[in-house]
């Protein structure tokens, strides 16, 4: 029981005692002890895993012409339960860029707590095939001689391109064994698979244009909310002309016009939001906009139609991680806000000549 008020106490207060700079000490354990024993009895049951399935943000891409393969890392999915064994788990994929030849990965953050390691070994998956594992880390702290320690292990559990493209529309469950304990099963979403399949799939295109010597642009972001609109007496010609002679004033790069002739979109172009422009969330309760690790990019649509001139932007982010035991970027669910596309409309107005 003690390791499981343990893995209580570490889910209450992440970083460790709140009162010691993150340091445990047994009277904040035991103070967690006195109500864990009736709060386990009362919830063990009902809490199981939890998993955190919401708005998974996309698959990042790092794909620069200095590297001989691309790699995409898919959104991170959390799993942690009350009472066992927290787990992050990702897809990654590398595609090599001469062969085509495309390996995918399960990345797995583990954490638990006690007084003993349990040396994660092998894996197999839901149709009894045995997986390549390899270790990748592995840590301990927050030691006490009543309690234990807090250790973490990393792994990557192997698989090739069939095995996940069979899985398309399905979950996929891959369990790790360890030396010491029970196994653990790691659950891969259908959201987290269809993402990959799609990223892979839009890197295999572009590698296939290039090779035919056909030229690929970065494909827009998505618009996000209703953005900003207002009436206006110029044309619609007119309207989306100084539009895009604003937009490449800023820096922005162009698409060609709809087909329709009434909108266009910008390439993604990196851009420092502001809280007032953006939410990317918060990590520990700190806003991620707020951390200069972040790096955020937008689109921008612009359209007319019946002669009001609209402006929506979509987004997207990550938070740089480097050192410490991280390994992976961290991609953020980010929105605009309206007020940003307002900020864009303003100048957009402002030039527009005068009927």
């Amino acid at each position: 029981m003690t390791g499981e008020v343990s893995g209580i106490y570490t889910r209450l207060y992440p970083g460790g005692s709140p009162g010691r700079g993150g340091v445990m000490n047994c009277w904040n354990l035991r103070a967690a002890q006195s109500f864990g024993v009736s709060l386990v009895a009362g919830m063990a049951m009902s809490a199981g895993a939890s998993a955190s399935y919401a708005a998974l943000p996309p698959v990042q891409v790092s794909n620069d012409r200095f590297d001989p393969s691309a790699k995409l890392v898919g959104p991170e999915l959390k799993v942690d339960p009350f009472v066992g064994i927290d787990h992050d788990s990702r897809l990654r994929t590398f595609i090599d860029k001469k062969t085509g030849e495309v390996a995918n990965q399960l990345y797995v953050h583990i954490t638990y707590t006690g007084k003993e390691w349990k040396f994660y070994e092998t894996a197999s998956d839901d149709t009894a095939n045995f997986l390549p594992l390899k270790k990748i880390t592995s840590d301990s702290s927050h030691c006490d001689k009543l309690f234990g320690c807090i250790y973490t292990e990393d792994v990557v559990v192997e698989f090739d391109e069939a095995t996940l493209e069979g899985r398309e529309g399905k979950i996929y469950e891959i369990k790790l064994s360890p030396k010491f304990g029970d196994g653990l099963i790691i659950t891969v979403s259908t959201e987290q698979i269809a993402l990959q399949l799609a990223a892979i799939r839009e890197i295999q295109e572009t590698l296939a244009d290039k090779a035919a010597g056909r030229v690929t642009l970065p494909k827009p972001l998505p618009p996000q909310g209703e953005g900003a609109s207002v009436q206006v007496a110029q044309g619609g010609d007119v309207v989306l002309a100084t539009a895009r002679k604003v937009l490449e004033a800023l820096g922005y790069a162009l698409e060609p016009m709809s087909a329709d002739g009434t909108s266009f979109s910008t390439l993604p172009t990196d851009h420092k939001f502001t809280q007032k422009e953006a939410d990317c969330g918060t990590g520990l309760g700190i806003p991620f906009l707020w951390d200069s690790r972040t790096k955020t990019r937008v689109s921008i649509t612009v359209s007319v139609a019946s002669g009001r001139l609209t402006v929506r932007s979509g987004m997207d982010g990550i938070l740089e991680v480097r050192g410490f035991g991280a390994h992976e970027d961290k991609p953020l669910s980010c929105t605009t806000k309206d007020a940003f596309a307002g900020e864009v409309l303003q100048q957009i107005q402002a030039a527009l000549p005068q009927p």
